[in-house]
């Protein structure tokens, strides 16, 4: 009885480790924060990815320090992810060709194959600075503010192509 009461706070230990390193990661670029709202990507009855959305404020404010908390459901290639977010920015924002060449590398280099269970945390800091996270280790940052900009619509612009999913995530818990 006494091992297994030992098993249970070590497997406790190990998941509030990991929400901490999550935690310090937030702490770290936004301060003190809030969780605004929370929503699920499905696809056609599939469920992708759980997403939260977190700020230094109350309301979700462009102009301030914010970040997205993406928990996978499914397994994702890499290239499914880069031809995804730059079929969204194509949408919303008609980039030009050199631009979208640039976005293309940039998010190959950036995003990894994602498996069931992972995380990714895209941070936009003060700096308007991206800087992203996979399974709560550093991936790489992107210093090009419309990039950063053009990233982050995907779910938070009026243009996004998923206005439900938007909604949720700007719900402000008070």
């Amino acid at each position: 009885m006494h091992k297994r009461a030992g098993y249970l706070l070590i497997l406790l230990s190990v998941i509030s480790f990991n929400s901490l390193s999550s935690e310090k990661i937030l702490k770290d670029y936004l301060g003190d924060y809030y969780q605004l709202g929370t929503g699920k990507l499905s696809i056609f009855f599939i469920d992708i990815y759980d997403i939260s959305l977190f700020s230094q404020t109350k309301d979700y404010l462009k102009d301030k320090p914010f970040a997205i908390v993406i928990n996978y459901l499914r397994d994702l290639k890499s290239n499914q992810i880069v031809d995804s977010s730059i079929d969204e920015i194509t949408r919303m924002s008609s980039p030009s060709g050199d631009d979208l060449e640039n976005y293309r590398s940039i998010f190959t280099s950036l995003f990894p194959n994602i498996y069931s269970g992972d995380q990714l945390i895209g941070i936009r800091t003060a700096n308007n600075d991206g800087v992203f996270f996979h399974n709560k280790k550093p991936i790489g940052k992107i210093n090009d503010e419309k990039l950063v900009d053009s990233f982050f619509d995907i779910w938070l612009s009026d243009e996004t192509s998923n206005p439900e999913l938007r909604e949720k995530l700007l719900m402000s818990y008070e």
